[in-house]
């Protein structure tokens, strides 16, 4: 450190912060600067990590990315994938209490049905897209940003899993032509929407502006089965979330989203409109 200063002592309040300070220590017990450590640490894992983001993460200000605790573990040669379950901890930590039942049912389901009237459904956004929607919701709070943005690709791994739900969504299509971001943005999140219309686990309906008043209008809306053929619907307002269990609430609600499934336009149709869309952001 300049000046033979002492880093500040962390208090490990947090399992964020207790993953920032077990770092530290196993690098100073290595007898690594953090130059140093970074220099061989991108040299045996080939994974890029600046000195900025070291020290964010040291400090337990950001979360880490979600491809380092393994190396971590591996480059220290831990025990017991420490720094895994220290990792597992602070996600778990920082998901609001309102939406931890909602995320465990969202990994266990087989099959998933959303509906977005505002944004794009957050298992399809993309980084960037999701990114401008964190500054906007907390403006100025980079950290909390940052977290946002690696809780949402973890959830968005079950997609690519070997075991992924089957997905079916329902977008407005005026969440398909409002810019969120620059051009560039908008056009990779319109283009990652396309790639995913129909896939084999993966179908995307467009509801049409024309279609007028329908029963999910002006909400958000997630259904979940479990692999017991439960079904369990989520309705996210801006800064809430809540979880509907009782069976005839869930019924009703995905009686609206299956009759707006059979009026909405195909993912031919949707694909076409989408490929019309992207001419808007060059």
């Amino acid at each position: 450190m300049p000046g033979g200063q002492t880093p500040k002592e962390l208090t490990p309040d947090s399992g964020r912060k207790l993953f920032g300070l077990q770092l530290r220590k196993a690098r100073q017990q290595r007898g690594l600067s953090m130059d140093t450590f970074i220099e061989e640490f991108v040299g045996r894992t080939r994974t890029p990590i600046s000195k900025a983001s070291l020290g964010r993460i040291e400090r337990g200000e950001y979360l880490a990315q979600p491809v380092l605790p393994s190396l971590l573990d591996r480059f220290f040669e831990t025990d017991n994938e420490l720094f895994v379950d220290m990792y597992d901890l602070a996600c778990v930590e920082a998901v609001p209490q309102q939406y931890k039942l909602r995320s465990n049912l969202e990994r266990e389901a087989v099959a998933i049905k959303a509906y977005g009237g505002t944004v794009i459904p957050g298992l399809l956004q993309t980084e960037e897209y999701a990114r401008e929607l964190f500054r906007a919701w907390r403006p100025g709070d980079e950290g909390w940003s940052e977290t946002q943005g690696i809780l949402r690709r973890k959830r968005q791994a079950r997609l690519s899993s070997e075991d992924p739900p089957l997905l079916s969504v329902l977008v407005d299509e005026t969440v398909l032509t409002r810019q969120i971001g620059t051009p560039e943005v908008m056009r990779t999140q319109l283009e990652f929407v396309l790639s995913m219309v129909d896939t084999p686990t993966c179908e995307i309906h467009m509801v049409p502006a024309g279609l007028g008043a329908h029963g999910l209008l002006g909400g958000t809306l997630i259904l979940m089965t479990t692999p017991k053929g439960q079904t369990y619907a989520y309705e996210e307002a801006i800064s809430t979330g809540t979880l509907v269990e009782a069976p005839e609430r869930v019924q009703h609600l995905e009686r609206h989203w299956d009759r707006l499934w059979g009026r909405s336009l195909s993912p031919m149709e949707t694909a076409r409109f989408l490929k019309k869309a992207l001419e808007a952001f060059p």
